[in-house]
């Protein structure tokens, strides 16, 4: 009989549909195994002499080798949560996307807007471009630049996690150091972890009002878009759920860490090389792959998000206004004002956007149409361009159009109203 310790990966021989097993406890002469293609949450309790049972040829395995720690229960030997097999998450994915990664709806509701924000990227805050920005001091145009892309991108929590970026980026010194610590980050390869703890310190020191910066998404964002190759993006909720479903130990610490992004990486590149054969090709195909597979079009389903909603949209050519509402538990609508000029970065010199301040903003909530009103106010938005007008809310809108401009403003909406 083989000299079974725990850790030792074996197999049995009479199942080789089980795959390789992890050896998670032994006591006397019984084993506690977990299989790998086993969904199963609970370790299989066997004798050790088993004649079926052997050790396996390879003591590799990359999902056995990254499980979490099982606990004792009742003694049984389990993991935290019950873990899907990878053939079970290839089932359900096809279910959603029958062609895999090339499917046209695969690609137009995961794939193709994640790369266009890659694009974005390269286009409007390419390494070189943040490197030579850097070199003449232009902070400014640098951070206007970045908030145009985390805008358009739309990859992080506004208005809390932009909120608190833009408010560090305020601090000039903070900006630099931000930037420069990502360009470094960015051009290694393989990834540096020295590097990387450098990048996530200079994210948890950076200063701010309105909300946490030292947060995994803003952490992540940036590398990910620039480099979906090499690099993740950490949403915690949606990915320790995604890991507990896995199976995998990702050592998760709120406070951006080396630690817990190699594991995420381990967790990335583990499912990348399994999933080669079904088209994937890159860590965009990855984490669509398991949020979709691990529930989350499931959970989307079962708790359908609010979505705001337009009230009004309005362009002006720097930029544009909108008035949002978004129904709560109560039914009730909270409404709130957001301001656009993002695209003044791209309209203006370099050296004219130097000091033009905050490009996007969001007013507070408030809880009645009139209130959004006269936050909206602050502005001389009945002059603006109208784009785009609820059409149960067209009334309110004209009444406060015609309040504001009188007859002329009011013929000129219902005129360019026509046509939408």
């Amino acid at each position: 009989m083989p000299d079974y310790k725990a850790g030792a990966l074996v197999e049995n021989t009479g199942r080789p549909d089980w795959g390789p097993g992890k050896i998670v406890h032994i006591a006397a002469d019984n084993l506690y195994v977990l299989f790998r293609d086993l969904e199963e949450s609970k370790a299989k309790k066997l004798k050790a002499n088993t004649p079926a049972l052997r050790l396996a040829a390879s003591q590799s395995d990359p999902i056995l080798d990254n499980l979490p720690p099982l606990a004792e229960k009742n003694g049984d030997w389990v993991l935290p949560e019950r873990r899907r097999t990878l053939e079970s998450l290839k089932v359900r994915f096809l279910q959603e996307f029958p062609g895999g990664f090339a499917d046209s709806k695969y690609r137009n509701a995961e794939r193709d807007y994640k790369l266009e924000a890659h694009n974005v990227f390269q286009q409007q805050l390419g390494v070189e471009q943040v490197r030579s920005l850097l070199l003449r001091g232009e902070i400014k145009t640098l951070v206007a630049k970045a908030l145009s892309v985390l805008v358009k991108v739309q990859l992080l929590a506004a208005p809390f996690e932009i909120g608190a970026f833009q408010d560090a980026m305020q601090d000039e010194k903070a900006a630099k150091s931000f930037f420069t610590a990502l360009v470094a980050l960015l051009e290694a390869t393989p990834i540096s972890d020295k590097l990387f703890a450098k990048y996530a310190a200079v994210v948890c020191s950076l200063p701010a009002a309105r909300g946490r910066v030292a947060t995994w998404p803003v952490t992540t964002v940036f590398p990910y878009i620039a480099r979906p190759d090499i690099h993740m993006l950490l949403k915690p909720v949606v990915t320790q759920n995604a890991a507990r479903s896995l199976g995998f130990d990702l050592k998760f610490n709120s406070t951006p860490n080396w630690t817990t992004y190699e594991r995420l990486l381990r967790m990335g590149t583990t499912y990348l090389d399994l999933l080669r054969p079904l088209g994937a090709v890159d860590f965009v195909d990855v984490q669509s792959f398991i949020y979709v597979s691990c529930g989350g079009y499931d959970n989307d389903k079962a708790n359908p998000k609010r979505a705001p909603e337009t009230v009004l949209k309005v362009a002006s050519e720097g930029g544009g206004l909108q008035l949002l509402r978004e129904k709560q538990k109560d039914n009730n609508y909270q409404f709130w004002t957001e301001r656009d000029e993002t695209t003044m970065s791209e309209l203006l010199d370099d050296d004219d956007l130097v000091g033009v301040g905050d490009l996007f903003s969001r007013s507070s909530r408030v809880d009645s149409l009139d209130e959004a009103f006269r936050e909206l106010d602050r502005y001389p938005w009945h002059r603006f361009y109208p784009i785009e007008v609820h059409p149960d809310l067209r009334v309110e809108v004209l009444r406060e159009v015609r309040r504001k401009g009188g007859d002329t403003e009011e013929k000129r909406w219902k005129a360019a109203l026509k046509g939408i």
